[in-house]
């Protein structure tokens, strides 16, 4: 999570392929270079093609690796998603739970990458949650569904209270074992300080 500029915050998830150190070097991999771009000046639709491109040059189809992006304005609470390869995200607004998802290919498995953009209109006391796909796979076929049920449930207004009670219902789910890789990232939006609050739990 960073901010590039008096009204811009970014969150990013990237996961690589399968688990363990290779998928975590590739997964940093991608974020650092994402942030190197975007402190650079660049946008984050032409970094997410740069990184595309190295990726695809160095393995075509090789170390395959989703990237979650949201871009969040805090001037005007407007948040944009550009998801590549990445689970669905959540907007809890009250009891109301809305699935942001794209049905895309990761980051590397074609030359030139297909994105789409999501915008949502945020309003004060939203929630917003990022995750890898191990979380969602946790909860079984129907996993995205079963999430949004569980988060419609929740009162949790503290993002490190609702990520840890995430991961704990996903490998809940799992018998206690963890059988792939678990990032859960919760956004409170305060509109009133112009400032959305955000906790990262892995």
């Amino acid at each position: 999570v960073e901010e590039y500029s008096h009204n811009q915050m970014v969150a990013m998830i990237s996961d690589g392929m399968g688990s363990g150190e290779q998928a975590c070097h590739d997964s940093r991999s991608v974020i650092e270079f994402m942030e190197k771009f975007m402190e650079a000046g660049f946008s984050k639709e032409k970094a997410l093609m740069m990184v595309n491109g190295a990726l695809f040059s160095q393995n075509p189809g090789g170390n395959l690796t989703t990237l979650d992006i949201c871009s969040i304005d805090l001037l005007s609470g407007e948040a944009d998603f550009i998801k590549v390869g990445a689970a669905a995200s959540f907007l809890k607004r009250g009891m109301h739970v809305e699935e942001i998802a794209a049905d895309t290919l990761p980051l590397g498995s074609v030359e030139e990458i297909n994105t789409m953009q999501l915008m949502v209109q945020l309003c004060n006391a939203d929630m917003l949650i990022m995750v890898s796909d191990g979380v969602t796979d946790a909860f079984g076929e129907f996993g995205a569904r079963r999430m949004q049920d569980i988060i419609a449930k929740t009162n949790y207004v503290n993002p490190k209270e609702l990520s840890d009670y995430l991961l704990k219902c996903a490998i809940g789910c799992q018998g206690g074992h963890i059988r792939d890789d678990m990032t859960v990232l919760a956004m409170y939006i305060n509109q009133s300080n112009d400032f959305a609050e955000a906790e990262t739990k892995s």
